[in-house]
């Protein structure tokens, strides 16, 4: 199924006339329960604590008020004819215009986000995660809920420890792909763009920032609202502090006697 001929997700389609090849659900499709933001399926007849993002935008969008648009000055690099003493175009041997850059500014419109820096109270206190012999609560039931829900739907192209990447270098099977070059023996065909979490951007991103790329998804990733329900979705952002915390922890956070373990180990 792979490799026949489909549309990708978030692709471009010239069948449909807003050239978008994901499509909206049907009018009147019924949502199962999951998914956080109303386009994921439609409206609910009666209200619904996991699909009314507006009543809570902190725990159901990551944000603590909504984007706004804003009007900057950025300096953007151009290139121009380079000109001699007397005003004229300078010529190179070929006699082609001889190029130079400049800086000028212009007014382009950005979106500011406000994203909420740390995982929302609420997840914290709604979370209840059992594994069939004990029972938790609270943050401990957030973080083993989290493992569980990344490990079914992020292990794939971020694998086990998050690191993603693609080709022989990747972590997860999707980067990796399913076809394996018949001279080299290496696989092939593996998605590409695939992140990884261990670098200063995403470590330092705020914790509303991954909440959404997982809700609305980001370049070449898929979005998962539609399937991950928003109290999974903050336990994944959990789980990922935890494994960026696993990879660039401060030393001074290793409890003295595993840390003398540890080295003592390594000797």
């Amino acid at each position: 199924m792979k490799y026949q001929p489909r549309y990708g997700a978030q692709g471009q389609s010239v069948f449909f006339a807003d050239g978008r090849a994901s499509r909206t659900p049907v009018a009147g499709t019924i949502p199962y329960d999951g998914g956080g933001t109303r386009n994921d399926a439609g409206d609910h007849g009666v209200p619904n604590r996991d699909f009314l993002p507006d009543a809570d935008p902190i725990y159901y969008k990551g944000r603590f008020k909504p984007d706004e648009k804003q009007m900057v000055k950025v300096k953007v690099e151009k290139q121009r004819p380079k000109l001699d003493k007397e005003g004229q175009p300078l010529k190179d041997k070929d006699n082609k215009p001889v190029m130079e850059t400049f800086e000028e500014e212009e007014d382009r419109e950005i979106t500011v986000n406000y994203f909420v820096e740390h995982i929302p109270k609420r997840a914290i206190d709604d979370a209840i995660y059992s594994d069939g012999v004990v029972g938790y609560k609270g943050w401990d039931a957030l973080m083993r809920s989290g493992q569980v829900r990344y490990a079914i739907n992020c292990t794939p192209c971020h694998g086990q420890s998050g690191y993603g990447g693609q080709g022989k270098a990747a972590h997860g099977m999707v980067g990796r792909g399913i076809r394996i070059d018949s001279k080299t023996g290496d696989p092939e065909g593996g998605m590409v763009g695939i992140a990884s979490y261990h670098i200063d951007r995403l470590r330092e991103v705020p914790d509303g920032y991954l909440f959404d790329v997982i809700t609305n998804g980001k370049n070449s990733m898929a979005s998962y609202g539609h399937q991950i329900r928003p109290q999974d979705r903050w336990a994944i952002v959990a789980y990922m502090r935890a494994l960026q915390l696993s990879q660039y922890a401060d030393e001074k956070l290793v409890d003295p006697i595993e840390k003398a373990r540890l080295l003592g180990g390594a000797k």
